[in-house]
């Protein structure tokens, strides 16, 4: 079964259409994955680079502004505005959106974590809930991505991996924007290869990363990498 059912609104902000005889589905899935194999929580993978195993124990991260553009760069905002892709729910990897019938469509864009707005209104509910864990405090706002697991690689306490990537002021503002080709195709893989993120460094001094500071922004802006429309 799909995720959350979208509508979408065209640039001017005055259309909001959910009408079968004017929109057609376009379907996004979100495939997290380790050595090219789609991620299961809990599993041992070892990584080359690494030279030992690393287990994955959660992972949850913040999609919004999903955006296409036409030939023009007229642009169509796809809704809900924000949404939680959660490796704990199957179905959250899913979305099944409507966009506008006979509209050519040349670029697709999105942003990994929240806006400035969304962050300074404090807590809300839905899918920015704070039970789904990913919420800090008014004062830091929420987490864009989080990443936690085991090596043995790791001089952590139980040899934990901790990636908790937020912060949305001034100089550590670590949403990012990321822009692809889009192909027409009305289904839509979007691959993240966390072998790019499992890296020596990362496993073996940049471990744990809690807060807002330079190292959330150094380690967020290498995020992007990890994304790629396709299997």
């Amino acid at each position: 079964m799909l995720g959350s059912l979208c509508s979408v609104s065209a640039q001017s902000g005055a259309i909001v259409s959910t009408d079968k005889d004017s929109t057609q589905d376009i379907q996004f899935r979100f495939q997290p994955q380790i050595n090219s194999e789609p991620l299961k929580l809990g599993r041992s993978y070892y990584i080359s680079g690494l030279e030992d195993s690393v287990s994955i124990e959660k992972l949850k991260f913040y999609i919004a502004e999903l955006t296409l553009y036409n030939a023009e760069m007229t642009h169509v905002h796809i809704s809900p505005a924000t949404f939680l892709i959660d490796m704990e729910d199957s179905a959250s990897l899913q979305r099944s959106c409507a966009i506008p019938k006979g509209v050519s469509y040349q670029k697709l864009s999105f942003s990994l974590g929240l806006d400035s707005a969304i962050q300074c209104s404090g807590a809300k509910g839905g899918e920015l809930d704070p039970t789904r864990g990913m919420y800090w405090s008014w004062q830091s706002g929420y987490i864009n991505l989080k990443l936690e697991g085991t090596s043995n690689s790791c001089p952590a306490r139980n040899h934990l991996i901790q990636y908790h990537i937020g912060g949305f002021q001034s100089p550590y503002n670590t949403r990012q924007s990321l822009v692809f080709e889009y192909d027409h195709s009305p289904s839509i893989l979007i691959t993240m290869d966390l072998n790019k993120l499992l890296t020596e460094k990362n496993i073996t001094e940049n471990f744990q990363i809690m807060s807002p500071n330079q190292k959330a922004m150094d380690f967020a802006k290498n995020l992007p990498d990890l994304f790629r429309i396709g299997p």
